[in-house]
């Protein structure tokens, strides 16, 4: 029985070029969410607090409305 080297090699080598594409998915992945983590949660937040703060005036001028025509 004679192994065919050249069969054998290309499959240890299909088989590895499988686990590098996995591993940099995952790198992509991990990239990506210290991207979102980091960079646009402090955005995210100053968004928050603006609309925060929208909120609580319209909340304050519907409190001081006295009828259904002013709104």
């Amino acid at each position: 029985m004679k192994i065919d080297m050249q069969d054998q090699l290309q499959k240890l080598d299909d088989y590895f070029v499988g686990k590098n594409k996995t591993l940099y998915s995952l790198a992509a992945f991990v990239v990506i969410l210290y991207f979102l983590a980091f960079v646009l949660a402090p955005l995210c937040e100053s968004l928050k607090e603006s609309f925060s703060s929208n909120l609580d005036k319209t909340r304050q001028e519907l409190a001081n409305t006295t009828s259904v025509e002013t709104i």
